[in-house]
């Protein structure tokens, strides 16, 4: 399948990280439905597992920042997670926000955007969570309008046994680079994620040179942006969908727009 969709216009591609979540709260459905309507077309988020096997949307394994509630994830079933509002951290206005679970954020979405799932956990905490986040992506039509993401290689390996075609992208730490491009080009793992922090133009060239996709996160106001994209990024992350400008033909939701 490829990423072939991250060389659009030879432009970085814009990837809402979380969602809209510098106006609604991270990896809500109102989050996701915010970063449509102002415009985005590549949506990121987080999955971890409830105990009873549901594939959940969140980005920590606790409950501590979104609903001050110290349990553990993979601690509670999935209806328990619900009875938690997970928007009321954010603002009032969204206190009625549940985690929703990652066929509510399919739907929600409707293929209406590139969704790139980056799974949380260390390997083998969530057992079967690879296996079904690739039957729920199949199941709701987002085979070649997807892409996993992972910090683990081991994790990678394995989906990669279970998927041969699905897109792949490593998060990177920034270290040993000629190494983890050597795993990646084993594996065909298209896409190095890496922070803002560790990017530069030696990795970029490094990465390029072996048709990989250099993808940054988080990118926040625009200066940043027209740097990496100077030095010919693939994608950015940006909590600000509407960073770049919003298409004149849809307006959000909430009314709400970056001034930056």
């Amino acid at each position: 399948m490829g990423l072939s969709f991250l060389k659009a216009d030879h432009k970085p591609v814009l990837i809402a990280h979380r969602g809209a979540s510098a106006y609604a709260p991270e990896n809500t459905l109102s989050a996701f439905k915010l970063a449509l309507d102002m415009g985005a077309r590549y949506i990121e988020l987080d999955v971890h597992q409830s105990r009873d096997g549901k594939v959940v949307v969140t980005h920590d394994a606790n409950l501590k920042k979104l609903a001050k509630f110290k349990k553990k994830v993979h601690e509670m079933d999935h209806d328990e997670i619900t009875k938690h509002s997970v928007g009321a951290w954010f603002d009032k206005r969204f206190t009625s926000e549940k985690m929703p679970t990652l066929e509510e954020a399919l739907t929600l979405i409707s293929r209406r955007a590139v969704v790139g799932v980056d799974i949380k956990g260390r390997y083998g905490e969530y057992p079967g969570i690879e296996e079904k986040i690739l039957e729920i992506l199949e199941k709701r039509g987002y085979n070649g309008m997807s892409y996993i993401s992972t910090d683990s290689i081991e994790r990678l390996r394995f989906i990669r046994q279970q998927a041969p075609t699905v897109a792949l992208g490593y998060l990177f730490d920034g270290k040993d680079l000629k190494e983890t491009i050597r795993i990646m080009r084993d594996l065909h793992c298209e896409a190095l994620v890496v922070p803002v922090s560790a990017v530069n133009k030696t990795l970029i060239h490094k990465a390029h040179q072996r048709s990989l996709h250099v993808c940054v996160y988080t990118v926040n106001n625009k200066k940043s942006w027209e740097e990496l994209a100077a030095q010919r990024v693939d994608a950015m992350f940006t909590d600000y969908p509407d960073l770049l400008g919003m298409p004149e033909y849809e307006q959000p939701t909430l009314g709400l727009t970056n001034e930056d």
